[in-house]
């Protein structure tokens, strides 16, 4: 009985440590990112524990110990649920944008869109209206 007690404890405890793992690879000037897997490029991710806000400007380029990453997507859902973001410009080295990526941002009032932007998912304001 004390050997299965032992072996719950430490299944809930590697469970445990899996969830309240950073979502993200690194922060840079408030924006949160996932290396790529070619490891040259990285993924726009929202925030664990809060919310964008504000006037956000996305770079090209963030470096992150001493290495430059190109910033070439935004994870779904990226800014939803983000109350306070009033406007973000997007770089120049995005081509899409993903589904709800600013789904229930009340708040927002402008997106520039950089040059490279080729496809737009459906419901990229989520039911926006409906909200």
């Amino acid at each position: 009985m004390k050997n299965k007690s032992i072996k719950l404890w430490l299944l809930l405890t590697t469970l445990f440590s899996c969830i309240t793992a950073n979502a993200y690879d690194f922060e840079c000037d408030g924006l949160y990112y996932n290396i790529n897997s070619d490891k040259s490029t990285v993924t726009l991710t929202k925030p664990t524990s809060s919310h964008y806000s504000g006037r956000l400007s996305i770079p090209e380029n963030v470096t992150y110990k001493q290495k430059t990453y190109s910033v070439t997507a935004i994870e779904s859902s990226t800014f939803s649920s983000s109350p306070a973001l009033i406007s973000v410009i997007l770089p120049n080295t995005l081509t899409s944008l993903p589904s709800y990526a600013f789904s229930q941002c009340r708040a927002l009032s402008e997106v520039q869109l950089g040059r490279a932007i080729q496809k737009i998912a459906n419901q990229l304001f989520g039911n926006f209206i409906d909200d």
